[in-house]
């Protein structure tokens, strides 16, 4: 029977279905009697018929009306209406424990603190003489409050109502969960040997099933694996599984201990009662809980061969292990968060966050990890959130032998998000101090709370300012204010409007650079009022000082103060390479466009930008390389096949640099006219006329956008037309285009290779070029 929105049952508003399974639905109804939302289960027509079907459904209803725990899901009602039998419990939002694995192992703390609360709802149920006999992540929810609740006792038994063989006849087979209901009572991977054998529960079988949970909790897998019901029986009846902390790193041998005796073939060896268990699982829980504010997880004794030094280390994704799964972007701006912190230890290299984002979800191992990105050492992260409170756990890995270096969770309020960062920095730092290479150490700035939705607002917006688009940008900048207008004095949240101001009106969106750029540099300053010691604001405001405000000697000095407080910064090192190109400082500018990709070695924009430096260069063989790694990394990605028919272009190579040029129009979804024209404009009059067509296409589209100003100048210089391209710089000159930084390195962006040599000489270009503080070349 299914039930509509608005059915009654007695007093009972259906509001909506909830769930279903073999025996009927679940649904979430009102109360009309007390206002309170309630969850109704109803016995299908089918099972309703069936006697044995009805019979779990009552004992069911009798099992959890004798009990009255916090963690077992309370019962209110039970009911039949014109042949509908149903039963009204506690509503309860959260995932089932099942859910929350989701194939990845627990903090030790959460697996600690659930076993007990499931302990204790069993010995609760114990005490009243009810067997539950199904004991299985599935039948285990846990609460958006972070409070396990057990769930469905259809197969409780009293004990002392049956004797002999546990069997139900009449019961059907799932695949998916390998239940024999038809033969034996219970789930068979989660059985205790007794009920694969057909013998009767008892407690301890009980205990057997939830150490199987445990089990699952801490490894990910299960303690009795198989692919066959036969399989799962003989692992049952005669293996002994794996002890976790051999499968998981972060848990102590103590625990391996209560799993061995859990999970005892003979019910005699196991624990005598829950409650032996739940002293067993809070001593081990003591042992490991040094403080309310900090738990400490244990890792594995005396670890053998690690690395004398460490040089650079990857923070990997954080695994979001939490009931309620949080938003997208609040477990990627923690990543960010903690990557910033870890860069903060200096004397290493830190792996950027655009590169350690690739790996996210990744089922890459360790070592795989670490020799992509060139690391020494990589950090693991999970974490749980139960509304405004987060526990962090986080292990760092030497992954040549994949040994435990450090591991830690932290419990922390997200007003104390900040000083959540500081702790993770400083427990590092004082576990691996004597490795890292070297060790300037960490400049200290005040720590002060935050409030927290103002926080989740800064998250959000860095979140859509990765995306590096106008639409996005502009989401980025309702949350960076949103954050501000909650608190103001929240530094990061300055530097993420500034940024967002900076690329809008850089290139990025179509914001007046008079209009964008001056909040930028507001923002950035603002920022370092409030944090002088926050390199990201040193960066934002070097990005203003060089694009708008052409004050190179001004944005070098923040470029540099940035690295000295985060050497590891890809966006410093990156735009710190342009203006040293811009300044003709090739070498200096080559070595920060290496130390960027360094940082940051799967960024395709920085990738792209090592191409671009050696094409500013004019080193046009190290350009083509570079460009052509970038290809293989994505060939969708346009500039990159700019870049590389450019580079062909100088080489004399006119066939192949036309073909990466018009790849670069189909690929950055220029529209097929347009595409098509400059093709038969290259056929019938080569790469001269493949350029002369490009130029008219970008005059059909000029709108007063002053990049494209610049792009146009640079393709009329590139054509010979001399007089014209001056006119169009100086378009760009006065709307203070930050394209105008790439006057003396040259400009991939139009697709040419020529330069601005033709204008070099004339009195009027150099005039341009001495308005831009910029070097003037022979």
């Amino acid at each position: 029977m299914s039930l509509v929105s608005g059915a009654k049952l007695g007093p009972y508003e259906i509001l909506e279905p909830v769930g279903a399974g073999g025996m009927g639905e679940v649904y979430r109804a009102r109360d009309t009697r007390l206002d309170r939302t309630v969850a109704i289960k109803i016995v299908s027509a089918d099972f309703g018929a069936n006697p044995a079907a009805l019979e779990r459904f009552q004992r069911e209803a009798r099992a959890v009306s004798a009990l009255s725990h916090p963690n077992v899901c309370t019962l209110f009602d039970i009911g039949w209406q014109e042949g509908t039998h149903f039963i009204v419990m506690e509503f309860l939002e959260g995932q089932t424990l099942k859910e929350v694995i989701d194939s990845r192992p627990l903090p030790l703390p959460s697996i600690l603190e659930w076993g007990i609360q499931i302990g204790s709802a069993l010995e609760a149920a114990h005490k009243v003489g009810i067997i539950h006999r199904d004991i299985k992540p599935a039948n285990i929810l846990i609460t958006c409050e972070g409070q396990a609740k057990l769930l469905d006792f259809g197969l409780a038994k009293f004990d002392g109502s049956s004797a002999g063989s546990e069997t139900i006849s009449n019961q059907t087979v799932s695949a998916n969960e390998l239940t024999m209901r038809g033969i034996l009572v219970g789930t068979v991977a989660y059985m205790s040997p007794e009920q694969a054998q057909g013998l009767s529960a008892t407690s301890r079988s009980d205990l057997f099933s939830l150490g199987t949970v445990l089990y699952e909790m801490a490894t990910r897998s299960r303690a009795f694996p198989g692919t066959s019901t036969a399989e799962i029986f003989a692992s049952i009846l005669g293996t002994i599984p794996i002890p976790p902390s051999r499968v998981n790193r972060a848990i102590p041998q103590g625990f391996d201990r209560i799993l061995e005796r859990l999970l005892e073939k003979s019910p005699e060896a196991r624990y005598t009662s829950a409650r032996d268990l739940i002293t067993a699982l809070q001593g081990l829980s003591n042992l490991n809980t040094p403080s309310p504010e900090m738990r400490v997880s244990a890792s594995v004794a005396s670890p053998p061969a690690l690395p004398a030094r460490i040089k650079s280390i990857a923070v990997l994704p954080l695994t979001d292990l939490s009931p309620a799964p949080s938003e997208e972007y609040f477990v990627d701006g923690l990543t960010e968060a903690l990557i910033t912190a870890v860069a903060r230890l200096g004397g290493m290299r830190v792996i950027s966050r655009t590169s350690s984002m690739c790996y996210k979800n990744t089922e890459k191992s360790i070592p795989l990890i670490a020799q992509e990105l060139n690391v020494d050492a990589v950090v693991e992260s999970s974490v749980v959130r139960f509304g405004d409170r987060l526990r962090l756990t986080c292990h760092l890995v030497d992954p040549r032998s994949e040994h435990l270096l450090w591991s830690e969770t932290f419990d922390r309020g997200l007003r104390d998000i900040l000083s959540l960062h500081d702790d993770v920095t400083q427990s590092i730092a004082s576990s691996v101090r004597l490795r890292i290479q070297e060790h300037p150490g960490i400049v200290a700035a005040p720590i002060r709370p935050v409030d927290p939705e103002a926080y989740q607002s800064y998250l959000r917006g860095r979140f859509f300012w990765n995306k590096r688009n106008a639409s996005n940008l502009k989401k980025a900048i309702e949350c960076f204010e949103h954050s501000l207008d909650l608190d103001p004095l929240y530094a990061p949240a300055w530097t993420g409007l500034a940024d967002s101001y900076f690329y809008v009106g850089y290139s990025f969106g179509r914001m007046d650079p008079h209009d964008a750029m001056p909040r930028a540099k507001a923002a950035a300053r603002r920022a370092l009022e409030l944090d002088p010691h926050l390199a990201e604001a040193h960066c934002s405001l070097a990005l203003v000082q060089t694009a708008y405000d052409w004050d190179w000697e001004s944005a070098e000095s923040n470029c540099q103060r940035a690295l000295s407080l985060n050497q590891s910064l890809g966006t410093a090192h990156h735009f710190y390479s342009l203006l040293l190109s811009a300044l003709r400082r090739t070498e200096e500018s080559l070595s920060h466009v290496q130390a960027a990709l360094q940082s940051d070695p799967l960024s395709l924009p920085i990738n792209n930008f090592v191409g671009m430096m050696y094409f500013a260069a004019r080193r046009y063989d190290q350009a083509i390389a570079a460009s052509r790694k970038t290809l293989e990394m994505d060939f969708r990605f346009g500039l990159a096949h700019s870049v590389l028919g450019a580079a062909l272009e100088a080489k004399g190579l006119s066939e192949e640099a036309a073909e990466e040029y018009l790849t670069a129009l189909v690929v950055g979804q220029h529209a097929s006219e347009e595409c098509d024209a400059i093709r038969r404009a290259y056929q019938k009059s080569g790469i001269r006329g493949l350029h002369e067509e490009d130029l008219q296409q970008s005059l059909r589209r000029w709108d007063g956008w002053h990049a494209l100003a610049f792009d146009i100048g640079a393709l009329q210089a590139g054509t010979g037309h001399v007089a014209d391209s001056l006119e169009w710089l100086e378009r760009a000159y006065h709307a203070h285009s930050g394209r105008m930084i790439w006057l003396n390195s040259g400009t991939p962006f139009a697709r040419i290779s020529q330069y601005f040599d033709d204008l070099r000489s004339t009195p009027r270009f150099r005039d341009l070029q001495q308005r831009l503080n910029l070097p003037l070349l022979d």
